[in-house]
């Protein structure tokens, strides 16, 4: 099963690369700045913006019975089995999922409460995707705030209402379902020629790994049948794609490491897997959600730190009086943004503080992964007057997402970060000016992005 599982998410790395992206910092490259850990009174704590991936759930409605039972050849695990509270679904928070967000706000209440940032408390405003999964995580976030003496009135939990949005879809998470964005053809074309040669490559390459590792086709379950023919390898039969066509619901495209152009493609498929183009659709939205909240990070810093307000300022998902703002989504939301600013963590003792031990299960988990509940961290401080921005990445271990007895979900792990200035340069742990942190988002965005949300008259985000 668990092969099953990671074959597609092997496919939508190939997808990646093949459109281009730029690559991460590399684990063992040797930073060109150390940055240092000033005193309390040298770097005044002014915002954190974190971006969460929402906490553990049960498997999506597609990968529910029947259709489960029959791609992994055994009984899969009801509802109920999942730990799912009686009142929710496949796809939505276990129970364990609600407990160890909590635990998370509770952490980041008494972490920003040392000496070091706000001992009297601070205000929380924790804006979430309008999926019950991010909801709840967002409920539980803040449960976990109020349950470490953060007052109830302190802290504010929001989602887009459906009547302003009819389909129900924040663009700030999901710009390509909520129908951001014009598709251009001749970007789209290229695109999925990229892509079409590089599976084509990896195919060919990996054609007898593959095969060892599902076995021959007499003893091949239905589910590595499946992944089998997603990878179109010579003599399996291909998925019979009826019609590609262009949708203005779908984006991909790249131009100086930043999606600039709208291209996309709809499916209509019978019975079979219909191959590579759900990927290459895939990373496109990722990447274009990476670049809406990249803005939305952006300008919520910006407005603490500068006095002049832009007029898209007003739709902020998050007010001014706030002091930890939670924006949360999900692990594509993370991919997007980590990609388009070129972060890099890695789950190693070398990324954690001195003395700090990972447990075996997470030690060498992959590069840049999304955990349940784990949020980039971007932290904006002031130092001698002049703002810098710190990102770390934080999540529990898998051990203690399961139970650990020696240390509590209460207490996760904090990771150091690679990422690049506006040079280029590798910075360890991150740090920079707000000013070159500008230029960073700047360079990643490019200097035109029609298909970014904007901001409407009554303060609302909308599609251009």
């Amino acid at each position: 099963m668990r092969a099953t599982v990671l074959a597609p998410l092997i496919l939508l790395g190939w997808s990646l690369l093949a459109i281009g992206q730029s690559p991460a910092p590399s684990p063992g490259e040797q930073p060109s700045l150390k940055a240092q850990s000033p005193t309390a009174a040298e770097n005044e704590l002014k915002l954190v913006v974190a971006l969460f991936r929402h906490g553990v759930r049960a498997p999506l409605p597609g990968f529910a019975p029947p259709m489960a039972d029959k791609y992994s050849g055994q009984g899969w695990p009801t509802i109920a089995e999942w730990n799912v509270p009686p009142d929710r679904s496949w796809g939505d928070l276990t129970t364990r999922g609600r407990v160890l967000a909590t635990a998370l706000g509770s952490y980041y209440a008494d972490w920003y409460r040392k000496k070091n940032a706000w001992p009297e408390g601070f205000k929380v405003y924790l804006w979430a995707d309008t999926d019950q999964r991010t909801v709840d995580t967002a409920d539980a976030l803040a449960q976990g705030f109020e349950q470490s003496r953060i007052p109830k009135q302190d802290v504010t939990v929001r989602c887009l209402s459906t009547n302003l949005a009819a389909k129900n879809v924040d663009p700030l998470f999901h710009p390509f379902q909520a129908g951001c964005g014009t598709p251009d053809q001749n970007t789209l074309a290229t695109t999925v020629a990229k892509i079409e040669k590089g599976r084509k490559q990896a195919a060919q390459k990996l054609k007898s790994s593959f095969e060892d590792l599902y076995g021959d086709a007499n003893r091949r379950s239905p589910g590595a049948e499946c992944l089998m023919r997603y990878l179109h390898f010579p003599g399996e039969h291909a998925p019979s794609v009826q019609a590609v066509t262009l949708s203005t619901t779908s984006l991909s495209g790249l131009q100086g490491g930043a999606l600039q152009s709208r291209t996309g493609i709809r499916e209509q498929h019978g019975a079979e897997p219909p191959g590579q183009f759900p990927y290459a659709s895939s990373a496109s939205e990722a990447f274009l959600q990476g670049s809406n909240l990249i803005r939305e990070i952006r300008d919520l810093l910006r407005r603490t730190a500068e006095t002049v307000e832009p007029i898209d300022f007003n739709c902020l998902r998050a007010d001014k009086a706030s002091q930890f703002v939670g924006l949360v989504g999900h692990d594509t939301n993370i991919a997007g943004v980590g990609e388009l600013l070129q972060l890099s963590w890695q789950f190693a003792d070398a990324h954690l503080p001195p003395g700090e031990h990972l447990p075996p299960d997470t030690s060498n988990l992959p590069r840049n992964d999304a955990l349940p509940a784990g949020a980039l961290v971007f932290e904006l401080r002031q130092r001698a007057g002049k703002y810098f921005i710190r990102i770390e990445y934080v999540a529990q271990s898998l051990l203690q997402m399961r139970g650990d007895p020696k240390r509590p979900p209460e207490a996760p792990f904090r990771f150091n970060i690679n990422c690049r200035d506006e040079r280029g340069a590798n910075l360890y742990p991150c740090e920079m000016s707000l000013d070159k942190f500008n230029q960073v988002v700047a360079k990643a965005l490019g200097p035109d992005n029609p298909f970014l949300s904007r901001c409407s008259g009554d303060g609302n985000p909308v599609c251009p």
